[in-house]
């Protein structure tokens, strides 16, 4: 019975550290969207004034 008890304590402990790591991904993934999409935000505004922030 202790051999179960360890082999069901090593996969739980597997699953955890895979899914640490699968959140790390998607936060750093996130990080990239979320510049890629700011760029295009300031790429459009970019182009609708002309490169101008202020108008003098």
């Amino acid at each position: 019975m202790k051999k179960q008890n360890s082999l069901t304590s090593q996969s739980t402990i597997e699953y955890a550290v895979v899914i640490i790591i699968v959140v790390a991904a998607l936060m750093a993934m996130f990080g990239f969207l979320k510049r890629h999409i700011q760029g295009g935000y300031r790429e459009s505004a970019d182009s609708i004034g002309a490169g101008r922030q202020y108008q003098k």
